[in-house]
């Protein structure tokens, strides 16, 4: 090996390293992360991984978002073997608590291919479920939007993860 070769090896060495040192942890995970979508408010993406000395058990993720038009919503991602996945009852199905309960109402359906339950309260909001193959989104708004504004906001987060 020639002298050039040499220290082409070497620097190249060098910059592996430099790389590996400086790269981002988030990179070594391959999951799915709650994305900024175009002309939303986006607030900090806090990330949690259960790690353990087996392995990764999965990660936790949640970012505050505020749309175009206004609507706020919290997105939670979860997934992995750690947390445990979301059951949604697989036909399709709607209820409320009766006459007695608060006025909440509960269905189930699928977007997409993703079975999804939804939960509305007069009070608290609207909170949504899916299940993907590699986790659970949750979107909780507070009272307002139509139960189709919310399943659009879900699927604006799908197409960026």
């Amino acid at each position: 090996m020639s002298e050039y070769q040499k220290n082409a090896l070497t620097r190249v060495i060098i910059l592996i390293s430099i790389l590996a040192a400086f790269a981002s942890p988030s990179a070594l995970y391959a999951e799915p992360v709650l994305g900024n979508p175009a002309g939303w408010t986006c607030g900090e993406l806090k990330i949690v991984r259960f790690d353990a000395v087996s392995g990764s058990q999965g990660f936790w993720q949640e970012r505050d978002y505020r749309t175009g038009n206004g609507v706020s919503l919290k997105a939670i991602l979860m997934g992995g073997k750690g947390p445990a996945m979301l059951n949604v009852p697989a036909p399709e199905y709607e209820s409320a608590d009766g006459p007695l309960g608060a006025g909440r109402t509960y269905k189930t359906f699928f977007v997409g291919d993703y079975p999804a339950l939804l939960e509305r309260d007069r009070f608290l909001g609207i909170s949504l479920a899916l299940k993907t193959p590699d986790a659970a989104l949750t979107i909780e708004t507070p009272p307002g939007p139509e139960d189709e504004d919310v399943i659009g906001l879900a699927l604006t987060l799908l197409y960026l993860m």
